[in-house]
C-alpha cells in the first residue's frame, strides 16, 4: 500500500526508541512491522547513517522524514528528547528527495552475497549466495533467516552460480576460479559427486539447461563456452571457442530446442547446445554487459544490458529483430539483470554501476517507479522472486526490496550530477533560491515552499563579503561554503567541509561569531557541496543531488552565556 503524504502515520514502535535505541535492535523491529506506517519509518530509518550518536541520528530523521514527504513525522523526529543532548535547534522546512530510495525494504543476516541467486525449495523463495569465504549460504526469503549449514567444497573463490533441477530435487551449481564445477543437493546440502574440473579460468559465467532430458550445465571461462553433464558428471562435445572473458551468459529454449545466448562486444551468439553449433552474430549494441532470458506473448527473447547510449532492449530470438523501443534512463552501465513475473507480465531488475536497482516492464519497455539507491558501491549482483505473491528484488547487500509497494512522496532534486552551487534571488518581491550541478543545469524554487518555478532563471546576486572572526579564517577558506546568520539576535557562522583540507564533509558546523567557538554540528546523508544563508536565518544546503532549508529554533542560550 502506498503511504500518502497527507496521512499522518502512527508508528508503533515509539520514537523515542527509534532515536536512542541500537540501531541493529530498531532496524531488525522496524523491519518486522508490515503495516504501511512502519514501512515509512523504516524507509526514514534506512535512508541515511544510522552508526551515529543520538543527537545526530535525530536530526538526520527528521531531515529524511521530511524528504520523504511527510513533516508531521519529522516534527514528531525532531521533539524526541535524546538524553544528555539539549532540544533541537534546527527545524527541516522542505527537502528534496532525488536520492532517497521509494520502496521499503528489510535486511538479511550476513554481510554479503556476490555472487547470488533464488532458487524454490520446499515450495518456498530462498535465496543463494557466497560471503568472504568460498562457501555458500542459503536464506529463506519468507522468514528473512539464514537456514541450513552452508554448502562446502571449494578452497577458490566462486564466481558464479546457477538452481539447476536434477531429479527432481534443486539443486545449485557453482564454479570457482580455478575453473572447477560444484553441484549440491540444497535439500540435503551435500556435495554430489565430484568436482568437474576445466581448465583454470573456464567458469566466469555459468547457465544450466536441459538437454536431451537431461540436465546439463553451461560454462563460459576466458574463450571457451562448456557444456557438462550433471548426472554423468561428462563433458558434452567439444567446447565453442572464440570468446571473450568477461562475456555475458544467459541460456534459452528455441522452437523446444536449448540454446545458450553469449554476448561478444555488441552481437549476441546464439549456439545450439544439442549440435553445438552457433549461428551468424545478431548485432544489438555498442556493448552487451549483461544479459537474461525471457519469454513474452510466448516468444523467446533475450534483455541485453548495454553501456549508457544503450541501455536495456529487448531481442526476439525468433526474428532476431528489436522488441519495441529501448529503454534508457542514465543508469549507468547495467551490470545485472533478473527476470520476474509480475500480474502476468514479464519484468526485469536490473543492477547499474551508477548504484541504483531499477524495476522495467518489458512489453511496455519503459521504467516502473523511481529507482532503488543508496549502495555503498556500484551493484553488479542483483537477483528476484515471488515472496507470499509478492514480487521482490535482492541486491548484493543483502537488501530485499519490496517492488509493489511506494513509500512517500518526493520533491524531485537534480536529477543526474551533483549540485555545486547556490544562490538566493527575488523574482517578484519572493525570494528564490536558484542552485547549478556539475553540468550548469539550474532549477529555480521558491524558497518557501521548495516548488520548482519554471521558465527563464534570473543571475545570481552579488554576494558580499563575509564578515567573520580571525579565528575562523581557515576553517572558512578550507570550506564548501559557508554563512553568517543571526539567530535569537546573537550572529553565527556556518561552514561546510572543516578542516578537512578541501575534501567534501557530510557535516554542517555552527560557530558563535563572536567568541570563534563551535556551538553545533548538523549532519547529512551524504557529502555538503554548497550551502548559503538568508536574511530570514535559514541554512540552504545542497548535499548529493539534493537541497534542504533549514531554519532556526530556539537559539543558542547558552553561546551567550559564556
Amino acid at each position: 500500500m502506498s503511504v500518502g503524504a497527507a496521512t499522518v502515520p502512527v508508528v508503533s514502535t515509539p520514537l523515542d526508541d527509534v532515536i536512542n535505541g541500537a540501531p541493529e535492535v530498531v532496524g531488525r523491529r522496524l523491519e518486522a512491522d508490515t503495516s504501511a506506517e512502519g514501512a515509512l519509518l523504516a524507509a526514514v530509518y534506512q535512508a541515511s547513517d544510522r552508526d551515529t550518536d543520538a543527537a545526530a541520528r535525530r536530526q538526520l530523521l527528521a531531515l529524511d522524514a521530511t524528504r520523504y514527504g511527510h513533516p508531521d513525522l519529522a516534527a514528531r523526529l525532531a521533539a524526541t528528547a535524546v538524553p544528555g543532548a539539549p532540544e533541537a535547534r534546527w527545524a527541516v522546512e522542505w527537502a528534496t528527495g532525488t536520492r532517497l530510495s521509494p520502496r521499503p525494504s528489510r535486511s538479511l543476516p550476513g554481510v554479503f552475497a556476490r555472487p547470488l541467486a533464488t532458487v524454490a525449495i520446499d515450495g518456498r523463495p530462498h535465496l543463494v549466495g557466497c560471503g568472504p569465504e568460498p562457501t555458500v549460504h542459503v536464506w529463506d526469503l519468507t522468514t528473512g533467516e539464514q537456514v541450513g549449514k552452508p554448502l562446502t567444497g571449494p578452497d577458490e573463490e566462486i564466481a558464479c552460480l546457477a538452481p539447476v533441477t536434477v531429479g527432481d530435487r534443486p539443486h545449485l551449481v557453482a564454479g570457482d576460479e580455478n575453473g572447477s564445477l560444484w553441484l549440491w543437493d540444497l535439500i540435503t546440502r551435500e556435495q554430489v559427486g565430484d568436482r568437474l574440473t576445466g581448465p583454470a579460468g573456464e567458469a566466469r559465467e555459468l547457465a544450466t539447461a536441459t538437454i536431451d532430458g537431461r540436465p546439463h550445465a553451461v560454462s563460459l571461462g576466458k574463450e571457451s563456452l562448456r557444456v557438462w553433464d550433471l548426472t554423468t558428471g561428462e563433458q558434452r562435445g567439444e567446447p565453442l571457442t572464440g570468446f571473450t572473458y568477461w562475456s555475458p551468459l544467459t541460456t534459452t529454449v528455441i522452437d523446444g530446442r536449448p540454446y545458450a545466448v553469449v554476448g561478444e562486444s555488441g552481437d549476441l551468439h546464439v549456439c545450439d547446445l544439442t549440435t553445438g553449433t552457433r549461428a551468424d552474430p545478431l548485432r544489438t549494441c555498442h556493448q552487451v554487459d549483461s544479459l537474461a532470458s525471457v519469454t513474452i506473448d510466448g516468444r523467446p527473447c533475450v534483455v541485453v544490458g548495454s553501456l549508457d547510449e544503450d541501455g536495456l532492449s529487448v531481442w526476439d530470438l525468433t526474428t532476431r529483430e528489436l522488441r519495441g523501443e529501448r529503454m534508457l534512463d542514465d543508469p549507468g552501465a547495467i551490470e545485472s539483470i533478473a527476470p520476474l513475473m509480475i500480474e502476468g507480465r514479464p519484468h526485469a531488475v536490473t543492477a547499474s554501476e551508477d548504484r541504483t536497482i531499477r524495476l522495467w516492464d518489458l512489453t511496455a519497455c519503459r521504467q516502473v517507479g523511481r529507482p532503488m539507491i543508496g549502495f555503498p558501491a556500484g551493484v553488479d549482483r542483483v537477483s528476484a522472486a515471488l515472496v507470499g505473491g509478492r514480487p521482490v528484488a535482492v541486491d548484493w547487500t543483502l537488501r530485499v526490496w519490496d517492488l509493489t509497494e511506494q513509500v512517500g512522496t518526493y520533491l524531485p532534486g537534480h536529477p543526474y550530477v551533483e549540485v555545486e552551487n547556490l544562490s538566493r534571488v527575488v523574482v517578484d518581491g519572493r525570494a528564490h533560491v536558484l542552485s547549478e550541478d556539475e553540468h550548469g543545469t539550474t532549477q529555480l524554487r521558491d524558497l518557501a515552499t521548495g516548488t520548482l518555478v519554471e521558465g527563464d532563471h534570473p543571475a545570481a546576486e552579488d554576494t558580499a563579503p563575509l564578515d567573520a572572526p580571525a579565528e575562523l579564517a581557515d576553517e572558512i577558506e578550507n570550506s564548501r561554503g559557508a554563512a553568517r546568520l543571526t539567530v535569537g539576535g546573537r550572529p553565527y557562522i556556518v561552514t561546510a567541509s572543516g578542516d578537512t583540507g578541501g575534501w567534501a564533509t557530510s557535516e554542517v558546523l555552527v560557530w558563535d561569531a563572536i567568541t570563534a567557538r563551535q556551538v553545533d554540528r548538523l549532519v547529512f546523508p551524504c557529502d555538503v557541496n554548497a550551502l548559503i544563508g538568508t536574511p530570514e536565518g535559514q541554512i540552504v544546503v545542497a548535499f548529493g543531488l539534493d537541497l534542504a532549508v533549514l531554519r532556526p529554533v530556539g537559539g543558542y542560550p547558552e553561546a551567550a552565556e559564556r
